[in-house]
């Protein structure tokens, strides 16, 4: 072989290792995180850690001169950045609250104990080794730690910095670069460098689009719908965050989400033309494409000009500020619900568009989640009745693939680990190669699941929400006898 092509060979081999093991080191601290999330003992952690995630977004997209409101003339080295700065701020304190609220009471402790210690009793050496295992950042908590320390930092640092007015590009450009850096080498709470989806909090919930997406399987048309979905709950969901209030700290966290929506905004409709090209079904390509015009649109008019005012006489600045907020949040509302309508006009013409009605919504997850528990505790059943026979295996492993794909997405975050342990062992069973579990073994596995499966279903119905609606068992009996048909 020639010297050359050697090189060549072994410099392609050592990227494609490095970039196998970078992968292998993304999903590690997947799975660290995901484990000690769900063992977080705090209500309503999906929301404080979405929150405290939209804020970081909206900080690393904050510094992009693009995505500020073009209210202000001139160019931007002459301009002052004070209030842009008080933004931040504002941000940042945000932040530091919601990372706060994320850190147990006793990791919190420790590591505050250890920073006690690097700054006022430790030798150098030892401090330094002290500060060395937090910028490690082998577990969550210290990477959260970590990141609660920056942000309250950078939020002191700025408070000083404020007071010397005015504050020019300059200060503001560094000061972002700063910020974002320190955001961007956090391990496990660093939603800047990668796009993507999070299990605890990115979820479609709608019955109507969940079944869309399973009967879209194998279809080319599968992963565009549902990036396109999560995409616009995502949006929607951060419109949720916009405070109707007049006061200056609220106005401030507007202006900071309404940034991000416009970015991510752009980002989706960049991603709506370029898929209405590629490999899609022709409906759907026009669906799309009239989607990226419509975002277009709303970006450019909605998002970059105040509304005209809606009274003659002068309003106060917090007033029009207040004004111009709403403005663009009920603009953006309607838009998110014209694109969800579209895609189910797409695929169910003949129906009422259901999806902003939150109180039907509720009533057809509780409805869908209640019968889908007991087709699942009925299959469980016949599954130890038949002793774990090779047929009833292979009907639990259909029903699993069916469940995780529908109504998995229903169950609250913290009950998916058990579901998705038994789906991977229902799957080991079913598959001769894979070392499958000893039947004896896998018949008990199947009896505690079931046993799990049974207390949440008894929960699901006692919620209020299906007080009024009977279970329609007659229906259900013969969707069992579809699922025990031999294949």
């Amino acid at each position: 072989m020639h010297p050359a092509e050697s090189t060549e060979s072994f410099l392609r081999d050592f990227f494609l290792e490095l970039a196998r093991d970078s992968e292998m080191q993304q999903r590690d601290l997947r799975r660290f995180r995901e484990s000690w999330f769900r063992a977080l003992p705090l209500k309503r952690k999906e929301e404080v850690l979405f929150e405290l995630e939209m804020y970081l977004r909206a900080i690393g997209c904050f510094f992009n001169l693009h995505n500020q409101p073009t209210q202000r003339e001139g160019p931007a080295i002459t301009r002052d950045f004070s209030e842009e700065l008080r933004v931040l701020r504002t941000a940042l304190e945000r932040a530091a609250v919601l990372a706060r609220l994320l850190l147990e009471r006793s990791a919190a402790g420790s590591l505050r104990f250890q920073a006690f210690v690097e700054n006022q009793l430790a030798p150098d050496l030892a401090r330094l080794r002290l500060m060395r295992r937090t910028l490690d950042q082998k577990w969550p908590d210290e990477s959260l730690y970590l990141l609660e320390r920056s942000l309250t930092d950078a939020r002191k640092i700025l408070e000083h910095l404020l007071k010397r007015a005015p504050c020019p590009y300059s200060l503001f450009f560094h000061l972002g670069q700063m910020v974002s850096r320190e955001i961007g080498q956090n391990r496990f709470f660093n939603p800047l460098l990668v796009f993507d989806f999070r299990p605890e909090y990115d979820r479609i919930r709608s019955v109507f689009f969940l079944d869309v997406l399973y009967h879209l399987r194998g279809s080319p048309d599968h992963r565009p719908v549902r990036r396109v979905l999560l995409s616009l709950l995502r949006l929607r969901h951060y419109l949720r965050y916009v405070p109707v209030s007049h006061q200056e700290g609220a106005l401030r966290r507007s202006r900071m989400i309404l940034l991000l929506y416009r970015s991510e905004g752009a980002a989706l409709a960049a991603y709506l033309r370029s898929t209405a090209r590629g490999a899609v079904s022709p409906e759907l390509s026009r669906v799309l494409e009239d989607l990226a015009a419509l975002f277009f649109r709303h970006l450019t008019e909605a998002m970059t000009r105040p509304p005209p005012p809606e009274a003659a006489e002068a309003v106060p600045p917090k007033e029009e500020e207040a004004q111009r907020v709403e403005a663009v949040r009920r603009s953006a509302e309607e838009l998110l619900q014209e694109s969800f309508a579209r895609l189910w006009r797409l695929y169910q013409p003949e129906s009422v568009f259901a999806i902003a009605d939150s109180g039907r919504e509720r009533l057809e997850q509780a409805t869908r989640l209640r019968q889908d528990l007991w087709l699942y505790r009925r299959l469980l059943g016949h599954a130890l009745e038949e002793g774990g026979s090779d047929d009833s295996v292979r009907r639990l492993r259909d029903f699993c693939m069916y469940f995780t794909d529908t109504s998995g997405n229903l169950l609250r975050y913290g009950d998916e680990e058990w579901f998705e342990r038994y789906r991977r062992l229902v799957f080991a069973q079913a598959s001769g190669g894979l070392a499958p579990q000893p039947r004896e073994e896998f018949i008990q596995a199947t009896a505690r699941f079931l046993e799990r499966a049974t207390a949440l279903y008894d929960v699901v119905c006692r919620r209020s929400v299906l007080r009024d609606c009977p279970l329609a068992e007659e229906d259900l009996e013969r969707r069992v006898a579809v699922w025990m048909k031999p294949q």
